[in-house]
This record gives structure tokens, sequence and C-alpha cells, in this order.
């Protein structure tokens, strides 16, 4: 109440001050600043209407890349490959494909995958167009602002941001539970209660030590990259390759889009998200060695992604159905009645309860 008191007190002294200049003779201070502000403000339409959809064309970005400085360029062509499956390959490979098999195309989950594929790998060919065309750091922010303008540049900007931090923010967040689950535990024994507010103080542990690693340095980062994507990459296969060993055909001709066409259709737009984050490679461009790098590094992030998304989903189809995955499980994914308290879908731990109804439970680990 004092706030709003104080400010309908002062309101008629900031509207004279807006609005009536200030006299040479009198003190200028407050009232100066004031009317500054307003002149400013009046001005506002008129340089939106100027610069807000004027772009800028490429020698002035390329001006502004070398005044940030010309340092030593470290990546190669399999480093920009590494910085995009590294973010497009991740644990959704074991957890998204078992959510759609489930709820939309049955064991036609991999030909889901392929459809989306096409446009994905369109999408990549005007990617690496653009970033050999405008070889500077910024990607969709940069290519937006050379034929739209710094408005829609700053939307798109804005949009990006927000992507990359809830997509680190979902993964940061799975990241506990996988650990909980791969030590037999509840995921709360990693959480903080503050006043009704879960703090994950592990996960935000580990973000920010990935984060300091990433830092030290480009020819380090890409080193760490290399070696984390090899090693989930080699983890993947394995998983992959032992629901090989268990493959059942019946499990894949008895499922086979049990929601017919229409299930197919609506699981494309949620698995198109997968193949997000081969964007990466034109924010890294100003580290690559040679830009003629990129086209390539498009094209073998796209490629491998696909080829693992398509191969563990036929895995899966292979090892169990979408009835088998929508029932309940607890933690430690044993069947239990839906309405038991904590109880999920196993399609949520999809490879972890498939390999459990086969008698693999030591592949959960």
């Amino acid at each position: 109440w004092s706030f709003l008191v104080g400010f309908f007190m002062f309101l008629p002294r900031i509207i004279h001050d807006l609005a009536v200049p200030p006299d040479d003779d009198e003190d200028q201070g407050a009232h100066m600043l004031t009317w500054e502000f307003g002149q400013a403000y009046r001005h506002l339409p008129s340089l939106l209407r100027s610069l807000a959809f004027k772009p800028r064309n490429l020698d002035e970005q390329l001006r502004e890349a070398m005044l940030r400085g010309n340092l030593r360029r470290t990546f190669s062509r399999f480093d920009l490959a590494m910085v995009g499956i590294g973010l497009v390959v991740g644990s959704g490979v074991f957890y998204k494909g078992g959510i759609v098999q489930a709820q939309g195309t049955g064991s036609a989950v991999f030909l889901a995958y392929i459809i989306d594929f096409v446009p994905i790998f369109l999408t990549a060919l005007i990617y690496a167009e653009f970033t050999v065309e405008y070889p500077v750091a910024g990607g969709a922010f940069t290519w937006t602002m050379s034929t739209l303008g710094e408005f829609p540049a700053l939307m798109t900007l804005g949009l990006l941001l927000v992507n990359y931090v809830l997509s680190i923010a979902a993964v940061a967040r799975v990241l506990t539970f996988s650990i909980a689950l791969l030590v037999n535990v509840e995921s709360t024994v990693f959480l903080i209660d503050i006043g009704g507010t879960e703090l994950d103080f592990l996960s935000f542990g580990i973000t920010l030590f990935l984060t300091i690693l990433l830092c030290a340095g480009t020819a380090e980062a890409g080193f760490v990259l290399a070696a984390a994507n090899i090693t989930g990459i080699f983890f993947i296969l394995f998983v992959g390759i032992a629901g090989f060993t268990e493959a059942n055909a019946d499990n894949f001709v008895s499922d086979w889009m049990p929601y017919g066409v229409s299930g197919l259709f609506r699981a494309l737009p949620g698995l198109l998200f997968s193949y997000i984050g081969f964007d990466a490679i034109a924010y890294a461009i100003e580290e690559a060695k040679d830009q003629a790098d990129a086209p390539s590094a498009y094209m073998w992030t796209v490629g491998v992604s696909g080829a693992l998304y398509v191969f563990m989903a036929l895995s899966l189809a292979f090892l169990t159905t979408s009835v088998a995955l929508n029932q309940c499980t607890n933690t430690l994914t044993e069947i239990v009645d839906c309405s038991v308290p904590g109880a999920t879908k196993a399609y949520y731990q999809a490879f972890v309860f498939a390999f459990d109804s086969v008698g693999m439970q030591w592949m959960q680990y």
C-alpha cells in the first residue's frame, strides 16, 4: 500500500516532467532525465520502423566477427559432427520410442522415424548452405538478421534460448532419476526439499561441472564431446544388439500399427523433436579449421542419428509390444496395478521393462 500511495503522489510530477521541457535556470537533475527519457520514447516508433526490419549484410557481420578476435581454429570435420550428434542423440533414444510405440505406432515406430527423417534431412541441407554462405556464429539468428531484419532476429534468438534452456533442464532433471534407477533407490534421495520446493543439486552440480569443463577451451571441449559421444554410441549399440539377441518376430508382427495409419501420423510431431540439435554446428562454425566441412558434418549428424533411432526402434519392437508397455510398474519395473501410489506406465522405462520381461534384468544397469 505504501508503494501505491507513493506512486500516485508522484504521478502528476512525472507527467509534468515528461510533457514540459526544463527551464534553463532551474535545477535540471531529475527533470532533465525524465524529459530526455520521454523524448527518446517518442522516437521509438520511428526507430522501430527504420531499424527493426532492416537486414544486415554479410560484410557487416564478418567485420563484427573479426572485431571479436581471430582465435586459433581447432574444430575438424569430425569435431563438428560430434557437436551435432552430441545434441541430437541422447537419452531420448531409450525413452521417446517406447512412448510412441505404446501410444501410437506399435512396432511401426521405426517407420515414423524414417518419415520424420525426410524433412529433417532437407532442413539440414538448407542449414548447410546457409552455414557456408554465412560462416559466422549465430545460426538462425544470423540468417534471420541478414534476410528479415533485427526485430525478427531478436524473436528468433529468444526462441532459441528457450529451446536450449528447456532442453538442457529436461535432460538434467531426468539425469537424477536415471542415477537413482541405476543404484535402485528412490529419486527423492538426491533431492532437497526446502519449503515444499524440491531442489535437484545433483543435476545442477553435474551440469555446472560439464559447463566448466567445456569452457576450458575449444580443443578440450572437442575432445570431451568426442569421448562422451563415442561412449554413448557404444552403449546405445550394445543395448540395441542385446535386444536383438532376444528378438521375437511374433511381437513385431502382432503389434503392427494397432491404432492404424492415424496412429502413425499422430506420432510424427513427437518424434520430430528427437532430431532437434543439429543446428549447433552453425554456432560452432567460427571454430572450424575449414568452413567447407560444415555440409558433410550436417549429413553425418542426421545420418548417424537417424540410423541409431531406427536401429533402437526395431530392437524394442522385437522385444516387446504396445500392450505390454501400457502396463504399470513400480520403480523396480515390477508390474503393479495402476492405482498403486508411485506406479508409472512401463513405456517410460521401455528398454528396462522389456529386458526384465525376457530375463535380462542385468541390462537395466
